[in-house]
């Protein structure tokens, strides 16, 4: 990764991104984004310097990996990665529409879970898994972003989503332990959230028949959510999302059937 001064950055020709994070401001220019870690504090962001340096010459094509890091007197303040236009996170481009092909779904998913098994192979354990972090563009290439909170080697970091916390902790009353295993849960935890608009432990049986009794890979995922809908079953190794796609499946779902307003704000909220 090559290095480049804070100060010699003119943000008067860039552009703030319409979403930002709660721990840094996002800027982006025709072909970069760039992230100022200004609500880091130094700890935090001398940690991700040695981790970030730790982890140069790993590519993965559909990860952002920075391309130049940001310094201040010695000191990392942020990075640049590539600007992906006309991308949304997969929450947002799937949850908003009423109606949507579980097609479209399922091919964004089944791209995301392989992406994520070359993240593994490269020692990467993403951590902060969540569709809010997978982006999507209008041609239905995918990406991964935000590796801030990656585990590799012996750099690691207490953040977790807030699906697997509200599972894990609040649900089972458990402790999460990282692992490759924790991401394929959370990447499990959200697929059921993103298909039936709230969390696994609150999919009654009857309600998960709904989307099963139609879509051959809700059906393959069945053994899966009676595990986790489960407050007590021991959760095992878990199988990558991509094995229990089926790419026959090709069903609309009609959102406003699926929720109530409240439903809707709280599954918003959670995700």
């Amino acid at each position: 990764m090559e290095k480049i001064k804070l100060g010699d950055i003119d943000f008067s020709k860039l552009k703030k991104c319409s979403i930002q994070g709660t721990t840094s401001t996002m800027y982006k220019s025709d072909d970069k984004c760039i992230k100022i870690l200004d609500k880091f504090t130094e700890e935090e962001k001398n940690n991700l310097y040695l981790k970030l340096l730790d982890m140069n010459g790993i590519k993965i094509d559909n990860l952002m990996m920075p391309i130049e890091l940001i310094i201040q007197n010695g000191k990392l303040e942020g990075y640049t990665t590539e600007n992906f236009k006309n991308s949304i996170n997969i929450y947002d481009k799937f949850i908003n529409p009423r109606y949507v092909n579980v097609k479209e779904i399922l091919n964004a998913l089944k791209k995301a879970s392989l992406i994520l098994r070359e993240i593994h192979e490269n020692g990467i354990i993403v951590q902060d898994l969540s569709f809010d972090n997978i982006l999507i563009d209008n041609t239905g290439n995918v990406k991964f972003i935000d590796i801030d909170a990656c585990n590799y080697n012996e750099h690691v970091t207490n953040i977790i989503p807030l699906l697997l916390k509200r599972y894990m902790i609040d649900y089972r009353n458990d402790c999460v332990i990282i692992s490759k295993n924790t991401d394929r849960l959370s990447m499990l935890l959200a697929t059921f959230s993103l298909l039936y608009l709230m969390e696994v432990q609150r999919i009654t049986k009857r309600k998960y028949m709904t989307l099963a009794s139609n879509i051959n890979t809700v059906e393959n995922l069945h053994d899966t959510y009676i595990t986790l809908s489960s407050k007590k079953k021991k959760i095992g190794e878990l199988e990558y999302l991509d094995e229990f796609i089926d790419e026959n499946d090709d069903f609309i779902i009609d959102r406003e059937k699926q929720y109530n307003v409240i439903e809707k704000v709280l599954v918003y909220f959670y995700k």
